[in-house]
């Protein structure tokens, strides 16, 4: 980063821990949209739900650091989240373990696999 801003050509990638999320899960955090949290209350094991509150966490920093107010996501059918409205900015999430990456740029397709 430069003076607080993201690079326009630079790859941009977040690592977050999922221990270092603590919820009891009765309340939607405010970080995490509507139906990321609708799926996180449907998953069973405490670590799955962890690690998608980690994955919408690293959403919501990936926005602030890009200066997007109040994103408005969209879901493919094979459930990948994506912005609406915003062109030009390619991000891609993946979990492993007790790990949750998310990797952007804002003018390149790019994709990110973490295993654990």
């Amino acid at each position: 980063m430069e003076n607080g801003k993201e690079k326009a050509n630079t790859m941009q990638v977040l690592i977050l821990n999922i221990h270092s999320i603590h919820l009891d899960f009765s309340e939607k955090p405010e970080y995490m949209d509507e139906e990321r949290w609708k799926k996180t209350k449907r998953i069973k094991s405490e670590a799955d739900k962890k690690r998608s509150c980690a994955s919408g966490y690293l959403l919501w920093i990936m926005c602030q650091k890009m200066q997007i107010i109040a994103p408005s996501y969209g879901y493919t059918k094979k459930g990948k989240p994506y912005l609406q409205g915003v062109e030009n900015l390619s991000f891609n999430l993946s979990h492993s373990g007790d790990y949750a990456v998310l990797a952007y740029h804002k003018n390149s397709p790019i994709g990110v696999d973490v295993e654990y």
